[in-house]
């Protein structure tokens, strides 16, 4: 694919139509970098990847022939549920239920957890800095009413706690099937999880993950940069993989 063929796609201000003012660093960055940028699909454009915010519904994905990809392959990389199966135990013990309440207790206790973090298989609810989605620190009624206040899933995940304070966790990004980070280093851990999870199809996600087990996967396009990534070096992974 010839450079000035691919866009990435930028997710739009509602009131100026612009690339939203959050993502114009890494737009013009990306620019620089080659890539055509837009918050509209260009004519010229016979790759497109897609960057903005967290979409839960398949009516909320961009649609256009173009895309390197589409809602399956994001929500493959949204929904701890589906990805899960693919790195059980490279990762931290999780089950999934449909709701939380006593058989949710029963499990946990069959399991001899002392704890357990709860997503609603998308996110966990953080609140000045502490997550409040664990239990028994915050009841199921308690959880479940929380979560009311974000989009509907069908699953909830319900994972061992882990004192996550001792652990040095780390954003690897995956492009085209290869690990980045501003190091160089990838743990062999990372490696494993990106050979295990191609049947998902995504050409580009996250994976959070310490030197000894994994801790979520999230896509690509909603992902944080995070700071510590310059945009020069974050467009330079992008350009390695896509250009």
């Amino acid at each position: 694919m010839k450079k000035e063929h691919t866009q990435i796609l930028y997710y739009a201000d509602m009131a100026t139509q612009q690339i939203a003012e959050e993502l114009r660093e890494e737009a013009m960055a990306m620019m620089e970098a080659g890539f055509l940028i837009s918050a509209t699909p260009l004519l010229e454009a016979q790759q497109i990847l897609y960057r903005g915010p967290t979409m839960w519904q398949e009516t909320d994905y961009p649609r256009h022939h173009a895309l390197i990809q589409g809602w399956r392959e994001y929500s493959n990389t949204l929904f701890m549920s589906k990805y899960y199966p693919y790195i059980k135990d490279l990762t931290i013990p999780t089950f999934f239920t449909t709701e939380l309440g006593e058989a949710t207790e029963r499990e946990i206790r069959r399991r001899d957890w002392d704890g357990a973090f709860v997503k609603n298989d998308v996110s966990a609810i953080v609140q000045q800095g502490r997550t409040r989605t664990v239990w028994p620190d915050s009841s199921f009624d308690e959880i479940t009413a929380m979560f009311r206040r974000l989009p509907k899933t069908d699953m909830y995940a319900v994972r061992q706690r882990i004192n996550m304070r001792l652990c040095k966790e780390e954003r690897y990004w995956i492009l085209n099937h290869q690990a980045y980070h501003r190091t160089g280093i990838i743990p062999d851990i990372v490696n494993k999880a990106v050979q295990r999870l191609r049947p998902i199809g995504s050409h580009y996600y996250v994976i959070d993950a310490t030197p000894d087990f994994i801790v979520e996967v999230n896509p690509g396009e909603s992902s944080d940069r995070y700071i510590e990534n310059s945009v020069t070096t974050f467009a330079d992974w992008f350009k390695q993989a896509f250009l």
